[in-house]
């Protein structure tokens, strides 16, 4: 009893210190500081950081943060990223980023969830787990059951494999997402990739009761038109192999050749330079000049990516006569130079090698089933339809694929996740780099309209415009015109709550903050503000998401 007594004596003490040094704390509806920002005229050493978050987020026995990445910037910032575990369990999305400078903490920012002493034993085994995770999805065939495909995610995947693995954590289940309140629960976190119907989603399984509590998409596609017609509607010739077939062709994924510089015709951006390299008396759409390389496939209208070839050519002149043709092979020339410039455009702005930051290769997929109407990361490569021609063309452009890339950046930053509010902010997020892309590599182009080279649709110029929200079905502010309610149980039926409809609201601002604009907004507001350039926006936009931003969640 003393023991306690003199604890808390002493957890006060420090508490009330603390207290006097900060100006400044943002609270979730649970009380817990997402934000807290240290008095200017005071100072705490980095080195207390633990102690800072003993006294702001009141952790209590089982709780602890420990340290899982450090990056010092431009500015002369030193940002630490921790991740939250109780009873040594991981907390999905539990982190907390301290943010200091020549070793003085400034600001803290993050989520941490509040659990009150929680039993973590699971009353499942990940096995019985697993199969009530499967029964959910419920898929014709997985791409396990594909011996090409499963042989493709040996060099392809970070696990090498697409069998599901269990991974015990704690994660917040949604119980109202109006007030975006949560619940915390042992659960098991399996990646389950379908090939038919196509999904891949995070799929998270009470550890005790056996209820799925939350499904967190992990391809992240440009549009939410496709779940019309889809690739599981539309297949192309591989699409039903069995599971015992591997495919005759395996393309070599690890070749390191000599670049060369090539003419491309593309299919929207004109004749563009690109590197390419000499292979067996051709030259194939691989180069290793930027980061660990950029390497464009084409999978013949499939959906398997073992069955995936290079796309080649004799003399490195890919011309119009040889690729405009029915098939749409033009289009993997925008997807190849899309990549190249998307590299360039965030390792000479922001100094970041890649989507990963440490070089990762960018492989596209292009020419994936039949007339598909769209394009996704599927959180280790892009991939590409040819569009029907109704809705959209090949969905290869620049400013696509630079979103899809975008997607790439999101999950390695602020891993926001792709449902309600969090999902337009990562939907938003991908426009802006697309828009960035575009005005650093091709500024003829317009800038503030995405899709608009692929676009086909009657009435529309183009996917989203970001100068004006609406015209393309869009909110231009939060809750405004058009907005879409969060909802409960988010799916790809609504759009996991909205995120291409509502990801105009981030778009708006990141165009008002660049250009400029006046007027009224949807809920009745006038504004005048005046623009500090695209480059500027940018900026702003690349720090927040790469260093301060993190999913928030409430219990």
């Amino acid at each position: 009893m003393k023991r306690n007594l003199l604890f808390a004596l002493m957890l006060f003490i420090t508490s009330a210190g603390f207290a006097q040094k900060v100006a400044n704390r943002q609270y979730n509806n649970s009380g817990t500081p997402v934000f807290v920002q240290m008095d200017r005229n005071e100072s705490v050493s980095m080195n207390k950081a633990q102690d800072l978050f003993k006294s702001e987020l009141n952790m209590k026995s089982g709780d602890e943060l420990r340290l899982v990445s450090e990056f010092n910037d431009e500015l002369g910032y030193k940002h630490q990223k921790f991740q939250q575990f109780y009873k040594g369990i991981k907390v999905e999305n539990g982190l907390y980023n301290v943010h200091a400078k020549e070793g003085k903490i400034e600001v803290l920012n993050g989520d941490f969830l509040s659990i009150n002493d929680m039993p973590t034993l699971p009353g499942l085994t990940e096995k019985e787990a697993l199969q009530i995770a499967l029964g959910f999805v419920n898929a014709e065939v997985y791409m396990w059951q594909n011996a090409g495909n499963e042989k493709w995610a040996k060099s392809n995947e970070p696990s090498g494999t697409f069998v599901p693995n269990g991974e015990m954590i704690i994660v917040g289940k949604l119980v109202s997402a109006e007030q975006n309140q949560y619940e915390p629960v042992v659960a098991y976190k399996f990646n389950v990739y379908a090939e038919k119907p196509l999904s891949r989603d995070f799929i998270y399984v009470d550890a005790n009761t056996g209820e799925v509590v939350k499904v967190e998409p992990i391809i992240k596609k440009c549009n939410d038109f496709s779940h019309n017609h889809d690739a599981e509607h539309v297949v192309g010739h591989d699409a039903d192999v069995h599971a015992n077939e591997i495919s005759e062709y395996t393309p070599d994924f690890t070749s390191v050749l000599a670049n060369a510089s090539a003419s491309a015709a593309t299919r929207y951006s004109g004749t563009k330079t690109i590197t390419t390299d000499s292979y067996s008396g051709s030259y194939r759409l691989r180069e290793t000049g930027r980061g660990n390389g950029i390497q464009t496939y084409n999978m013949k209208k499939g959906t398997n990516y073992t069955s995936a070839v290079d796309f080649t050519d004799v003399d490195n002149n890919w011309t119009a006569a040889e690729f405009n043709n029915t098939n749409k092979d033009n289009a993997a020339l925008d997807a190849h130079w899309g990549a190249e410039m998307t590299y360039d455009y965030f390792k000479n702005v922001h100094n970041r090698n890649s989507y990963d930051n440490a070089g990762a290769i960018i492989k596209s997929y292009v020419h994936y089933s039949n007339a598909y109407d769209n394009a996704y990361w599927n959180g280790s490569v892009m991939t590409y339809g040819d569009g029907s021609g109704t809705y959209f063309d090949a969905l290869t452009s620049l400013d696509v694929a630079a979103h899809e890339i975008g997607h790439a950046v999101c999950e390695k930053t602020a891993n926001l996740a792709y449902q309600n509010e969090s999902g337009a902010m990562n939907e938003g997020f991908s426009d802006i780099w697309a828009a960035c892309v575009e005005y650093f590599a091709a500024p003829e182009k317009g800038t503030w309209l995405i899709g608009e080279d692929i676009e086909r649709r009657a009435g529309h110029t183009a996917l989203r415009s970001m100068s004006d929200p609406n015209v393309e079905g869009q909110p231009d502010t939060y809750k405004g015109t058009k907005w879409v309610a969060t909802v409960t149980n988010p799916t790809s039926t609504n759009d996991y709550g909205g995120v291409h409809t509502n990801s105009g609201v981030l778009n708006h601002w990141f165009y008002i903050l660049a250009v400029g604009k006046s007027g009224t907004n949807d809920i009745g507001s006038a504004y005048s503000v005046t623009g500090i350039t695209i480059d500027k926006a940018a900026k702003i936009a690349y720090r927040t998401e790469s260093l301060y931003m993190v999913l928030v969640q409430t219990k």
